[in-house]
């Protein structure tokens, strides 16, 4: 696992602005934490930009059809029932999708799936893993995956001292102990985070009891 840091993170989404489709594949992963099967079947019906929030309805499975080893594309219900979830962004999250939308003008009917290439064909996930491996090579992040891109989400809002038992809803973990088992390198920032804010609470507690009306909290 090689979560990036916010300036690393910004790095590749500089290198990638160029191009619209997976540019916008790889901003939502950043601040969804979805899986990639998830992301590539995402059909315009599953994003509601007016309530900022989309909806993870099914999975992209590749199948091998023949002994020439070609594949086609299946879209089907996730495997687990936790795995099936509303996530909701942000508002700067919706204007990246609401310009890819307008980029792919004519092709977002409701039925359409969200992420297609410049040919209007459906991304294939090994082209996207590939892919990804070239960009983030030339910006120096030859250590990072696409899945990557979704523990850096989970490592982020943990380090947000966002609630576990949110971050584990979000990324559709079947139960909270393998979230808290998969992103324990966090768990130290997060201690200390909180004894951080339990003396806060302590010096203020001190400063009621105290009567120190007239001077200024110590948590303002």
């Amino acid at each position: 696992m090689t979560p990036l840091n916010h300036r690393q993170a910004a790095k590749l989404l500089d290198a990638i602005e160029y191009d619209v489709n997976f540019y916008t594949l790889v901003y939502l992963d950043l601040y969804t934490g979805l899986r990639r099967g998830e992301l590539l079947a995402l059909k315009w019906k599953d994003i509601d930009l007016d309530n900022l929030r989309l909806h993870v309805r099914r999975s992209t499975e590749v199948i091998r059809k023949d002994e020439n080893n070609e594949a086609s594309l299946e879209y089907n219900e996730p495997k687990t029932e936790t795995s099936i979830r509303t996530v909701d962004f942000d508002s700067d999250t919706a204007e990246v999708i609401s310009n890819y939308k307008e980029y792919m003008e004519g092709y977002t009917d409701l039925e359409d799936l969200v992420f297609r290439l410049d040919n209007k064909k459906p991304m294939h996930p090994d082209y996207v893993t590939r892919r990804f491996r070239r960009k983030a090579d030339k910006v120096g992040l030859e250590n990072v995956r696409f899945h990557d891109l979704r523990h850096t989400h989970a490592t982020w809002l943990l380090q947000a001292d966002v609630n576990p038992k949110v971050v584990q809803e979000r990324l559709g973990h079947h139960d909270i102990t393998i979230t808290l088992k998969i992103y324990s390198h966090v768990i130290p920032s997060m201690q200390k985070n909180a004894v951080k804010k339990l003396q806060k609470l302590k010096n203020q507690k001190a400063w009621l009891q105290n009567g120190y009306k007239n001077e200024k909290s110590p948590t303002d």
